[in-house]
């Protein structure tokens, strides 16, 4: 088992110690899940949850890593799963969702920035122009820099801004809310 596997296990018994989880309704994104998932479930637990992946033509990168949209989840959703245990959610533009911050699509970033600039790290888009960008905010409430931040049980909430500068993307999860390219 590797060191990043055992730390997703301990998010995960964490988590589904706490009980039951919300249907698919629930309008808030939080670091720890939105709607029946939550981070550190298994593989199965999502599929359960949401539908099967799709078939995949390596599966031996599914071992690794799987960010994909579940059988039965919205348009708008997609699951990464690492090393078989859920890491990161991805919600595109449902209207009706929120943060737990209480940021919701369509926001403009600049007022997002100046509202958490103690609270949330701003990092320019890696492919959009200006004022495109990710706006990171950990559980732990500490603003963290540019550096990959891969603390054993981390949970944050990226928050994505297109190329008008509004919120287009919510991501939550592990440290893997991080990454720009699906699994990388």
């Amino acid at each position: 088992m590797t060191e990043h596997t055992k730390r997703l296990l301990i998010v995960a018994l964490g988590f589904l110690a706490l009980g039951q989880v919300p249907a698919l309704a629930q309008e808030v994104a939080r670091p720890d899940g939105y709607g029946p998932l939550r981070i550190g479930m298994t593989q199965e637990q999502v599929d359960a949850a949401l539908g099967a992946a799709p078939p995949h033509e390596y599966p031996d990168e599914i071992e690794r890593c799987l960010y994909y949209r579940p059988a039965n989840a919205p348009e708008s959703l997609l699951v990464m799963v690492e090393d078989g245990m859920l890491t990161r959610i991805t919600i595109m533009g449902e209207p009706d969702v929120t943060t737990v911050d209480g940021i919701k699509f369509g926001d403009e970033i600049e007022q997002l920035k100046a509202r958490f600039s103690g609270k949330a790290y701003w990092k320019p888009h890696a492919y959009a122009p200006p004022p495109a960008g990710y706006l990171t905010f950990w559980m732990d409430g500490v603003k963290r820099g540019d550096e990959f931040y891969d603390a054993q049980g981390a949970l944050g909430t990226v928050v994505e801004a297109d190329d008008e500068g509004r919120v287009a993307y919510i991501h939550v999860g592990t440290p893997s809310i991080q990454y720009i390219e699906g699994c990388s």
